[in-house]
């Protein structure tokens, strides 16, 4: 049985086991490239904890539900990790990190009154690093993954979009060039890109198509699109938030892209029926431009912004 634990202390113990509101439309990327401040890459929770198995510390979260700590997840993209947790004080968080350096995290989100958790965790290719952590007062505990998946292929871009709880719902977007945002045939998003992909790249080889593997309909997240041979050309990353949250919604995307280092862009105060733009990849450079601008789409919504953007 998979379960989960808790966040990182400033003294733990490992039990090893193998068993600002953007308001604008104007353009505003911060770079040409790729920065190079660490802090634009996402944060692994327990920097110290690489050996599979509990993360422990005193008066921590905890939990006694997790047997396997190298899980075999097949030809699975994604898992539903849940389970209880004592004592985590808020919502935890899960980070992956692939041996190529790719990597991403997220909120799990967690009921302090009952214990009870529950977050759908993208997952990469091959053997790779999962950690799933909660914190208290008393620091951080969690838990350390090495899950193995197969019959797959490793992604060139991958997006994780991941939201707080004034989001109801954040939806992404991958829109190759010369599409527009919920453009049916060049936009790889949940009208799209689950079950049955795009086919774009080699006509009917659905080996080169994006996919939309986690889709997620209220708050938290996260949401994933995985691409593993892009076309050549200038791709757009967008973020809709839907009509059922609340103004002032927060969250980030994570871009993954090969030759590159992660990076995570902030989304601050993005109101229902707006539009985050976050970034644009021109592929085959790998080269990410962050945009992060403001399109308000409430005068032309219907299931989604029907303006023609990015123009």
């Amino acid at each position: 049985m998979l379960a989960t634990v808790g966040l990182l202390a400033a003294s733990c113990s490992s039990d090893d086991d193998d068993s600002a509101t953007p308001a604008t439309d104007e353009p505003t990327a911060r770079s040409a490239e790729v920065p190079d401040p660490a802090d634009d890459a996402p944060v692994d929770p327990l920097p110290d904890a690489d050996t599979p198995g509990l993360v422990t510390c005193e008066g921590c979260p905890t939990t006694d539900d997790f047997t396997d700590f190298r899980p075999d997840f097949g030809k699975s993209s994604s898992y539903q990790f849940q389970g209880t947790v004592s004592l985590a004080k808020g919502n935890g968080r899960f980070y992956v990190e692939s041996p190529d350096g790719q990597a991403f995290g997220g909120p799990i989100e967690t009921d302090t009154q009952t214990g009870k958790y529950s977050a759908t965790v993208p997952l990469v290719c091959g053997e790779h690093v999962l950690k799933l952590v909660w914190e208290n007062d008393q620091g951080a505990a969690g838990v350390v993954l090495r899950p193995r998946t197969t019959g797959c292929a490793a992604s060139d871009i991958r997006l994780t979009l991941s939201w707080d709880d004034r989001g109801d719902d954040f939806e992404l977007h991958l829109i190759r060039e010369g599409g527009t945002i919920n453009d049916g045939t060049n936009d790889c998003t949940w009208t799209s890109c689950i079950g049955v992909p795009l086919d774009w790249g080699r006509a009917g080889d659905p080996s080169d198509d994006p996919v939309k593997d986690v889709d997620d309909v209220d708050t938290l997240g996260p949401e994933n699109i995985v691409y593993p041979q892009p076309e050549v050309g200038r791709y757009t990353v967008m973020v809709e938030h839907w009509g059922g949250g609340q103004s002032g919604a927060n969250g980030t995307v994570v871009l993954n892209v090969t030759g590159q280092r992660p990076v995570e862009i902030p989304i601050e105060g993005l109101d229902p029926q707006h539009v985050f733009t976050a970034a644009t990849i021109d592929w085959p450079a790998g080269t990410i431009t962050v945009v992060a601008t403001t399109h308000d789409c409430t005068a032309n919504w219907a299931s989604g912004c029907l303006d023609k953007i990015p123009a």
